[in-house]
Order: structure tokens, then sequence, then C-alpha cells
């Protein structure tokens, strides 16, 4: 691009490179703009993600505590439903027995 431009500057008159200059500045202000919105964009989603994660994390720990709790509540009587039947003999119970 700037090769291109060093040669059309050597061939043109004071005016067309002027022109040439002010067209390459329009250009790459046009572009910033881009990269600033894509920039300020990306920034967003970036806020937005660690959003999600904070409200990941804190699910999961709701989770947990809720699952100790349950867990808590139902051993014993799952320990009480077991122990009150008799199964018959089989490869699972004798490996634990």
């Amino acid at each position: 691009m700037w090769a291109n431009t060093a040669l059309v500057l050597a061939a043109d008159s004071p005016g067309d490179r002027y022109a040439s200059i002010l067209a390459e500045a329009d250009d790459l202000a046009h572009y910033n703009e881009q990269l600033a919105k894509q920039l300020e964009s990306q920034q967003a989603q970036l806020t937005l993600i660690g959003q999600q994660l904070i409200d990941i994390e804190a699910t999961a720990t709701a989770v947990a505590a809720r699952y100790g709790k349950c867990s808590k509540r139902l051993n014993p009587l799952l320990r009480r439903t077991f122990r009150s039947r008799s199964y018959p003999a089989g490869p699972i119970h004798e490996a634990s027995e």
C-alpha cells in the first residue's frame, strides 16, 4: 500500500498528491472508527462473559450447598429403607460383605 502511494506521489502533480493524501487520511479515519467500534463491542462482550462466569460460579456454589443438604436428609432415609428390606444374594451384595 505504501509503496504504491510513493509511486503515485512521484508521478502526480502537487494537487493530485494532496487529494490522494486527503483520501488516504479519510480512509484511515474511517478504518480507525471501525476498529474503535469493534474494540468497544469486544469489551462489552468480555464484560458480559465475565458476568456470566460470576453467575455460573454462584449457581455452582448454590447447587453444591443444596446437594449437601439433600444428602444429609436423604442418607439416613436410604439407610433405613435398604436395611429393612432383604435382597437376594448376588455379586453386588457378596462383594460388599
